[in-house]
């Protein structure tokens, strides 16, 4: 996509696509989530970009074999408001990746786990944990940034952080015994 771009551009991922590239590696998905809100590309523009690097934009009434960018609008999906990269929490977008003319962006990891508690599915919370412990991203940023959604999914995200709360020392567990097992000494 980087070589096929003609000016400099932002797209906004979310969701899996955000994560692996946060350096979740058990995370696979073939969908790459776009926020439109948070991009800075012209949709003909990215609609190019897709067909130049393979992937196929969009599909709305069957499901591609490969990998494809599915473009979030708000309505299913609400993230607080963004501009010129800042968002509502007053943090910046997050550079995930930078090329020539294309930069990848995923909105501030609180925003993120924050929005992984809408759904609350037990891969969400997976997600939600590893933000946790692998990027430092706090119980109370997490909060903080559900202040920022709509009224709706800011009670879901708050009735939602139990089962995180309740995930986070089995995980952490987990950790602990891949750790002493990769570390022979101990």
């Amino acid at each position: 996509m980087d070589r096929a771009a003609e000016d400099r551009q932002t797209i906004c991922v979310m969701g899996a696509a955000a994560l692996i590239l946060l350096g979740q590696p058990e995370r696979q998905t073939g969908d790459i989530d776009v926020w439109r809100p948070g991009s800075q590309v012209l949709d003909s523009d990215l609609r190019r970009l897709a067909a130049a690097s393979g992937l196929s934009y969009d599909p709305k009434e069957y499901e591609p074999e490969g990998a494809y960018l599915q473009i979030i609008n708000p309505g299913i999906v609400n993230l607080p408001a963004v501009r010129d990269d800042i968002w509502a929490t007053g943090e910046d977008s997050r550079i995930l990746w930078q090329g020539r003319k294309l930069t990848v962006a995923c909105p501030p990891p609180p925003i993120i786990a924050a929005s992984k508690l809408v759904r609350a599915s037990e891969v969400d919370i997976d997600d939600v944990v590893y933000l946790i412990g692998a990027i430092g991203v706090s119980r109370k940023k997490i909060l903080q940034a559900a202040d920022k959604f709509p009224d709706a999914d800011r009670e879901t995200i708050r009735e939602n952080m139990p089962l995180v709360d309740a995930t986070l020392p089995v995980a952490e567990r987990r950790a602990q015994k891949r750790k002493s097992r990769e570390d022979p000494e101990r």
